[in-house]
């Protein structure tokens, strides 16, 4: 076949090369124009193309503009390709695949943890490529990747398979985790809800649906297990689980963890994911022992500061709030906030110099992370704090330095950067 895959950026060379491989002939163009990489041998790589082909491949994402200039017999979608070339791979192991708008990255590092205890698990997210606990690549969580991962890790023979999937599904999971669909956002360039297209390739033919019961509405398919609720099969109140599941009815304990409610729905949905494949009893002591997620407040200490990570790609304008309150009660906090690389959907920077400016009394200082901010003088960034107490950095690691020369011991640093990590 004559197959064109668009947008390089979100791992489309994957999904290219691995058409070409199986004999077709492959145009992937470079819609956002940012490859730098040579030409390769198994495909034509473009920036721009048009005519015909029989199969078009591009993300969900992606404006319809884009496609002004081809004409195919066949449409598919990034999330949906991958299915059919995981399809004819025969995978002897078990995939759970994880999307939503919020607690995708939780959810899946937790429930790798969990799993971890009884099995060998490879485990994509926003935090990169891991076996088990050790760490083997960088890729994002674009639907291509799941190709690269399995590609990378297959020797190591892996019984399990965990993939957080930004915006949809393969297909072709075990278990599909739907974590909430809150706060959703229009995709290709506002022309269609986010959270319509994760669920569309979510749920496969063969797929046991896992699902956040505020979404229940939105999912045709029956769901296998339900969580979030007291009515459902698994839920938290203060500081235990409950589950009802198969032959399995109890409590768990769970971890102290700085900001609980921060891992509610994550905790939730990976142990309804993981009771399908273990005992309570062997669930319980890996739960207990989860120390959270790096960028997922995180409580840590830096020469003799107290250190709270919430830097990651889920951070959001509207929550800072209520975690400079939460650093508060620990002592005098510097915070850290912005963005720091691109991100699919930007911070509320407006929102965020409100609430920096309402809690100024409280704060040391504040270092601003990002382009919006880098150079800038203060009168123009305009939050309201004197010119001594705020400062400008290029990235997370600048600001932290600067936190540390503006603090001493016993201090508190709160990183709250929305970034890819």
């Amino acid at each position: 076949m004559k197959i064109a895959v668009l947008d390089t950026t979100h791992a489309g060379c994957i999904i290219a090369e691995h058409y070409a491989l199986a004999g077709h002939d492959v145009t992937a163009i470079d819609v956002y124009h940012t490859t730098t990489t040579e030409q390769p041998e198994t495909y034509a790589l473009t920036r721009d193309v048009g005519g015909a082909f029989d199969l078009a491949v591009a993300p969900v994402h992606l404006s319809p503009g884009y496609f002004k200039n081809i004409h195919a017999q066949e449409y598919l979608s990034h999330h949906e390709a991958v299915g059919q070339l995981i399809k004819e791979k025969n995978i002897n192991a078990i995939i759970f695949e994880i999307t939503g708008t919020r607690s995708k990255t939780t959810t899946a590092l937790t429930l790798s943890h969990i799993l971890q205890e009884k099995y060998n698990v490879t485990t994509n997210t926003s935090a990169g490529l891991m076996f088990n606990n050790k760490k083997i690549a960088e890729l994002s969580t674009a639907p291509g990747n799941v190709l690269q991962a399995i590609k990378l890790t297959e020797n190591l023979h892996p019984e399990i398979y965990v993939f957080e999937i930004s915006l949809g599904g393969t297909t072709q999971a075990d278990f599909g985790i739907l974590t909430t669909l809150e706060n959703d956002y229009r995709i290709a360039e506002a022309t269609k809800p986010a959270g319509s297209a994760k669920i569309k390739t979510l749920i496969g033919e063969h797929t046991h649906p896992i699902i956040n019961s505020s979404m229940r509405s939105r999912v045709k398919k029956e769901p296998k297990t339900t969580f979030g609720s007291a009515e459902d099969d698994v839920y938290i109140k203060e500081n235990t689980l409950y589950y009802k599941l198969n032959k399995y009815k109890g409590t768990m304990h769970l971890p102290k963890l700085f900001y609980p409610d921060a891992y509610k729905t994550g905790m939730e949905a990976a142990v309804a994911a993981a009771l399908h494949l273990m005992t309570p009893d062997e669930m319980q002591s890996p739960l207990l022992n989860f120390k959270g997620v790096t960028g997922r407040m995180q409580f840590n200490n830096i020469q003799g500061r107290t250190f709270i990570d919430n830097s990651n790609s889920g951070m959001r304008s509207e929550e800072l709030e209520t975690l400079i309150r939460q650093a508060c009660t620990y002592g005098n906090v510097f915070l850290i906030h912005g963005e720091d690389g691109k991100v699919c959907e930007r911070l509320d920077h407006e929102a965020s110099k409100k609430i920096i400016k309402k809690w100024q009394h409280r704060l040391i200082g504040v270092a601003l992370v990002g382009p919006e901010f880098e150079g800038v003088g203060f009168e123009q960034v305009s939050i309201g704090l004197k010119l001594e107490g705020a400062y400008t950095a290029k990235n997370i690691d600048d600001a932290t330095r600067t936190a540390l020369q503006h603090t001493t011991t016993g201090d508190v640093i709160l990183s709250c950067v929305k970034c890819f990590r």
